[in-house]
């Protein structure tokens, strides 16, 4: 399959296996510079264009935290993946990823390795908390003409002193000293330092994964990642493989009962007994026995060397016809010496 010209030009090469349900991607470039743009966003037009994909596999593609919120954003909007392998991202990338478990209800299995960073984007880090520090800044310089008109200044109020005129600056500051995204609960992890931002992350993924009784795999590693986390994860990923188990049986044991059920109902439609004596005389006159006469006209056939039942699917076929007539024989009987 041809790969589309955005992802060929950032260096991305793609696999396709399984049938096209799985997608492996992988740098292509690896020599190449590397903050350059990886094709996150195209990547993600990708998954929204074919839907066949369930497993994603970006482990080798260098996609990172920026790359990654393209493709979460468009998972977030399909909800069509399975399996998800993320390769190394800071918290800024595992919070989008946390997105994805929040919303996504057909994600069963997730891998991801972290790294003690607030993002892995080198371009997201070149301000500092210094730089917006302006109690220093004295103003611009002033000119002959500004001196000359101080000096002239009529007796009134009192100039007031550079000093005082400081101390107003930097209360008014300090009172307007907030960010845009202190005004709503903090949500970015961009900002801040890998352990301070990874904290709370941890403590909402675990949750998350609690919530989602369809994820039976996850696998989250790092250096960062605490081993209390890891341990909850995997008791958390054992409860849900055991109420799977659980489903999976009762499933079994309700296909079982409509089977006895639709028995039952047929039993009565042909008006034999329902009483438990007219039931065993049912099953042992007549279910057993037609099941012999089917058996002995299906070796009878074969020994003659009948192709039709050459194969053990060639016999089920004929005891299951011989079975349905036998049946519908029994049905259209006059309805003799049946217990009522």
């Amino acid at each position: 399959m041809a790969i589309p010209k955005p992802l060929e030009e950032a260096g991305l090469a793609l696999e396709y296996q399984d049938d096209g349900r799985k997608l492996v991607v992988r740098d292509a470039k690896v020599e190449a510079c590397p903050i350059r743009n990886r094709g996150g966003e195209a990547l993600a037009n990708l998954l929204k264009a074919d839907r066949n994909i369930k497993v994603l596999d970006i482990r080798e593609a260098g996609i990172t935290d920026d790359g990654l919120g393209h493709i979460c954003l468009a998972l977030r909007q399909t909800d069509q993946l399975e399996e998800l392998d993320v390769g190394a991202i800071g918290a800024c990338g595992f919070e989008f990823v946390l997105g994805v478990v929040r919303v996504c209800k057909r994600l069963c299995s997730l891998s991801v390795s972290l790294v003690d960073k607030g993002t892995l984007v080198a371009v997201a880090q070149n301000v500092s908390a210094p730089d917006y520090d302006v109690t220093s800044f004295a103003g611009p310089p002033r000119g002959e003409d500004e001196e000359e008109q101080e000096a002239e200044d009529p007796e009134g109020e009192e100039a007031e002193s550079k000093e005082d005129k400081l101390k107003k600056l930097q209360a008014l500051l300090s009172a307007n000293d907030y960010d845009s995204s202190d005004e709503a609960p903090p949500c970015s992890a961009a900002g801040q330092d890998g352990s301070e931002a990874f904290g709370h992350l941890f403590s909402q993924f675990v949750s998350l994964v609690r919530e989602k009784e369809q994820i039976t795999s996850v696998r989250c590693v790092g250096d960062v990642v605490p081993a209390d986390v890891s341990l909850d994860l995997e008791r958390i990923v054992e409860e849900h493989c055991a109420r799977k188990a659980e489903r999976e049986l009762a499933r079994k044991e309700r296909g079982a009962r409509a089977t006895f059920d639709y028995l039952t109902e047929d039993l009565s439609e042909a008006n034999l007994s329902t009483k438990l004596n007219g039931m065993r005389t049912y099953l042992g006159q007549q279910l057993f026995s037609s099941l012999g006469e089917a058996l002995f006209e299906c070796q009878r056939f074969k020994s003659k060397d009948n192709e039709a039942v050459a194969t053990w699917q060639g016999e089920c076929a004929f005891l299951a016809m011989y079975l349905r007539n036998a049946r519908q024989d029994l049905v259209r009987r006059p309805q003799q010496g049946v217990v009522p």
